[in-house]
């Protein structure tokens, strides 16, 4: 059994996990109920119904004694300990005691934690810096450049570190992230941008918006979609049934029920023929043609034919999971088997 070069989590019997290699061996016996995927080198596994965290050898790193765990970020996790949630460290002892009914990890120096049906934000020692007022939802990503997305009475709007207002509650959504000053926001059926004061900079004249990407946001009017500048005017009409963010100055679009490529003129650089497509990463994007799934390079050629229930968006440092009919594998750049498919879970180990 070889520990070095790629490693996997994976499931050939629900309720027995383990991890594999890509020369589909076992390197750690499937003895646990489930493994979650690794971060910060642990990952969260279980056993007798309890959990934990483990390495990839296998061993615990922080033995199961939790009703639920989230996954590491800068050092901390999600705990769950007798109905109570805290945040534990890498030495599985309590940086916050378990005494909220929840909390998320912390950034810029604040945790969002929830009583009783609302949320404010509390400090490193676990003491209440905002008391807990809002509401969240699934949206939440916590304070970025001092600003944090929270809702009151249905609205949302903006709080700095010191919980005041700084966009006040009046939209019915609002994106949770600031770029170049600006943010998407909705009020009633209408869409636009707004600054940090919450005012309009983009009128709300859309019916959907999305964040700008390479200088373009798409937006839709009329039901159909196009994309705008930073002044709100068109730079490539809305004449499509819908459409994906530039990358590298390409961006999917779809055309009735196909879909293909368009750069930042709208001109077509892929025509429409494909079921579905993602954006292009490393010169390839995942594209679907009668229900199978591939990829496809930036000529439209098949680099990876489509023949897989399911393919990711991209492959991880040349490797790639794939389904056929309901089991899972492995295959490289050049769609060779690493793991035949046999497997009913399986998911990559980060290799740093």
């Amino acid at each position: 059994m070889e520990f070095s070069g790629r490693l996997a989590s994976a499931c050939l019997v629900p309720g027995q996990h383990g991890i594999i290699n890509l020369n589909d061996e076992w390197v750690v016996e499937p003895k646990f109920g489930f493994i979650y995927p690794f971060t910060e080198g642990i990952a969260s596994a279980s056993e007798g119904g309890r959990w934990g965290f483990i390495d990839k050898r296998g061993e615990w790193a922080i033995k199961p004694s939790f009703e639920e765990v989230g996954e590491f970020e800068n050092g901390l996790s999600q705990a769950k300990h007798r109905g109570r949630w805290g945040l534990i460290k890498k030495d599985g002892k309590w940086a916050i005691e378990p005494e909220f009914d929840i909390v998320f990890c912390f950034s810029e120096d604040l945790a969002c934690a929830g009583v009783r049906g609302y949320y404010g934000f509390i400090d490193r020692r676990g003491s209440w810096k905002i008391d807990p007022v809002f509401d969240i939802d699934d949206a939440y990503q916590g304070f970025r450049d001092g600003l944090a997305r929270v809702g009151k009475s249905g609205k949302w709007g903006f709080i700095n570190t010191n919980g005041a207002w700084v966009v006040r509650p009046v939209f019915d959504n609002v994106y949770w992230i600031f770029q170049d000053g600006m943010t998407p926001a909705r009020k009633g059926a209408r869409c636009g941008f707004i600054d940090k004061e919450g005012m309009w900079v983009i009128a709300p004249d859309f019916d959907d918006i999305m964040p700008f990407s390479e200088g373009l946001a798409k937006a839709k009017k009329n039901h159909k979609w196009g994309f705008i500048d930073n002044t709100g005017n068109w730079a490539i009409e809305p004449d499509y049934s819908d459409v994906g963010a530039f990358t590298d100055g390409i961006a999917p679009a779809q055309k009735g029920r196909k879909w293909g490529f368009i750069d930042a003129d709208g001109r077509w650089i892929l025509a429409p023929q494909y079921g579905a497509v993602d954006g292009f990463a490393d010169g390839l994007a995942r594209a679907t043609r009668n229900g199978k799934e591939g990829y496809i390079d930036t000529h439209g050629r098949w680099f990876v034919p489509p023949v897989y229930d399911l393919v990711p968006p991209h492959f991880d440092n040349g490797v790639a999971m794939v389904m056929v009919k309901g089991k899972w594998g492995f295959i490289d750049l050049h769609a060779k088997w690493l793991v035949e498919p046999r497997y009913e879970l399986v998911t990559l180990i980060p290799e740093s």
